[in-house]
């Protein structure tokens, strides 16, 4: 497996952590949460750990259970 750069893994945070959620996400990662670790989520979503903290929090402030 080759090594991902610092810049590559840079590019790819700024990338998820900008990018907007999906309904269909959004409803995934209600699912994942409930048997899925948040490194395991992360990696099937392509997103950051903190990027779905962050969502994970706008989403019980919407008043939806995650």
């Amino acid at each position: 497996m080759q090594k991902r750069s610092d810049n590559q893994i840079d590019r790819d945070y700024h990338f998820s952590h900008r990018r907007e959620w999906t309904e269909e996400e959004d409803t995934l990662l209600k699912e994942y949460s409930l048997t899925h670790s948040d490194k395991a989520i992360s990696q099937k979503l392509g997103r950051t750990v903190p990027s779905i903290w962050s969502r994970r929090k706008r989403l019980r402030q919407e008043g939806n259970h995650v």
